[in-house]
């Protein structure tokens, strides 16, 4: 619905989608996201061994509400 009114709307002339087809030199999504973290860690100014996860490993299976609710214990 977004695609269609942007459209009507002149945002677009067309718009084309095809289904995603895996190849071989493709990341792994677990790899791509460690290199995003890795990158957005030294925009940052921050070491991996800086972050609390790294001293509490227990912490990267904690909830968003528990951290929220109780802080790292």
């Amino acid at each position: 619905m977004f695609l269609s009114n942007g459209i009507q709307e002149g945002q677009w002339l067309n718009v084309a989608y095809e289904a995603y087809m895996p190849r071989r030199d493709d990341l792994p999504y677990h790899d791509w996201i460690k290199g995003m973290r890795g990158d957005k860690l030294a925009r940052l100014g921050v070491r991996d061994g800086d972050l609390p996860e790294s001293q509490d490993p227990a912490l990267t299976r904690m909830s968003d509400t528990d951290w929220l609710r109780g802080g790292p214990r």
